[in-house]
């Protein structure tokens, strides 16, 4: 009976990991898509509004500043999650091979 709750228990551990690497590939793709969205902004940033003065240019200057921080608390956040899924699914799959 032991050795059935045991490898029951390996099983429950393996899946776990198996759903936060899911997880964790679905972040990723998400950060990707983010980081695609910045080159273009970026890109669209320096081909148009080179001329644009006055408060429009202002107003466009101090949104494009906050996106940019919005931007990368968004990436260290996500690198932060990342980096709990690893240490969650390194200890699942260890657990695993108890």
């Amino acid at each position: 009976m032991i050795d059935l709750e045991k490898e029951t228990k390996r099983k429950l551990y393996k899946v776990q990991a198996g759903i936060l690497e899911g997880y964790g590939t679905n972040m990723k793709q998400a950060m990707s898509c983010m980081n695609e969205g910045k080159n273009l902004f970026v890109s669209a940033h320096a081909r148009d509004t080179h001329q644009w003065h006055g408060d429009a240019r202002n107003e466009y200057e101090k949104m494009a500043a906050e996106l940019n921080v919005l931007g990368s608390e968004i990436y260290n956040m996500g690198e932060k999650l990342l980096a709990e899924l690893h240490k969650e699914i390194h200890q699942l799959k260890g657990k695993a091979k108890e």
